[in-house]
């Protein structure tokens, strides 16, 4: 009687994995190394002393997050944990400011605690609700090169549930829109002010109604000061 033969094992990948094997957390820390400048910073930053726990340990969830987060060129935000530890890709880097690197990797309460009583209540109703939600241009008074700011950003934070159903953490696309904001308002102010001026009688006229349209936008022109010169363009009186 011949022996059965037995089935021949998977070839071993590189590391050591079988074919078919699941991802070991090893090889996902080497994906962290190629190409993107946030992955090296994950990858080198100790995270032992934090709330995620050292790298190696993070959970399957995170890692795929993660891994989605780095690979994509929009703006992507990661919060993760009761403590939203903030992560997020190269394209997150100029919102960041003067707080990347070395002040942005962290539990956002501490990376921007001034937004944090306006983002916390905000974290706990998606919890609550487990749903996402859409902001569009939403003023943020962030504070990243030393001083208050006014910005805006359009947004849609989503939950992450884990197994169970439970939330995990948030993860969102994020669009700075200050630059278009501010434009559009300057641009109404200087459309008022052609449209109330330029139908004055006088001189004294055009610069009352041209004082009233600068005051209607007392975001950019706190205060205006108009002075009007002479003929000769030698004397100037307010």
């Amino acid at each position: 009687r011949k022996a059965g033969r037995t089935a021949p094992a998977p070839p071993a990948q590189p590391g050591g994995e079988a074919a078919g094997a699941a991802p070991r957390p090893e090889g996902w820390l080497g994906t962290l190394r190629g190409g993107s400048v946030m992955g090296r910073l994950i990858l080198e930053r100790d995270w032992s002393g934090t709330p995620l726990g050292p790298i190696a340990s993070w959970p399957s969830t995170l890692r795929t997050l993660v891994s989605m987060c780095l690979t994509t060129r929009f703006p992507m935000f990661i919060y993760w944990g009761p403590e939203r530890v903030q992560l997020y890709n190269d394209a997150g880097i100029p919102i960041m400011g003067a707080k990347h690197p070395d002040h942005a990797l962290g539990p956002l309460r501490d990376v921007f605690p001034e937004l944090w009583p306006q983002l916390g209540p905000m974290f706990d109703e998606l919890e609550r609700t487990k749903q996402a939600n859409w902001a569009e241009s939403q003023s943020l008074p962030i504070q990243r090169g030393g001083f208050a700011e006014e910005a805006y950003f359009t947004w849609s934070y989503t939950p992450v549930l884990d197994d169970d159903g439970s939330v995990v953490g948030f993860y969102t696309p994020a669009l700075e829109t200050t630059g278009q904001v501010l434009g559009q308002r300057r641009l109404r102010t200087l459309h008022l002010l052609t449209q109330r001026a330029g139908g004055a009688g006088s001189v004294e006229e055009a610069c009352r109604a041209g004082l009233e349209a600068l005051g209607e936008n007392p975001a950019d022109l706190p205060f205006t000061w108009l002075y009007v010169t002479d003929a000769g363009g030698t004397r100037a009186s307010l």
